[in-house]
C-alpha cells in the first residue's frame, strides 16, 4: 500500500477493503500468470510450437504494455499513477517486449 501510495492514489482507497482486496487480487494474478508462462514454456517442446508460445506471450504483454503505457505519467495518455516511477513498469514492458519478439525471430535449430 506503502508504494501505491507513492503513485498517487488515495489515501481512502489504499485503506478500504476493496482497496486491499484488488492489491491482493493483482498479486495473485501476477504471480499465476508468471508461474503459468514459466510452466508453459519449460515444457513446450518442437519449434512449431515454440513459436507459437512465443508469439502468444508477445501478443499478451503487448496488451500489458497498452495498459502501463495508458497509466504512466505523461502529457499523452490519462496519467492515471502519478510520478516519474509510473514509467518503470513501461520500461520493464518494452525490455520484455523486445526479448519475446527476439524469440519470435529465432530460427529453430537442427535436431
Amino acid at each position: 500500500m506503502v508504494a501505491m501510495a507513492e503513485y498517487g492514489v488515495p489515501a481512502g482507497t489504499l485503506a478500504s477493503p476493496h482497496g486491499a482486496d484488488a492489491m491482493r487480487w493483482v498479486l495473485l494474478h501476477m504471480t499465476t500468470i508468471g508461474l503459468l508462462a514459466g510452466v508453459v514454456g519449460w515444457g513446450t517442446d518442437g519449434a512449431r510450437l515454440q513459436r507459437a508460445y512465443a508469439e502468444l506471450m508477445l501478443g499478451l504483454l503487448l496488451v500489458y504494455t497498452t495498459l502501463d503505457v495508458r497509466a504512466a505519467d505523461w502529457a499523452l495518455v490519462n496519467a492515471l499513477h502519478k510520478g516519474p516511477g509510473s514509467l518503470g513498469p513501461v520500461v520493464v514492458d518494452v525490455l520484455t517486449l523486445l526479448a519475446w519478439a527476439r524469440l519470435c525471430g529465432v530460427r529453430a535449430r537442427p535436431a
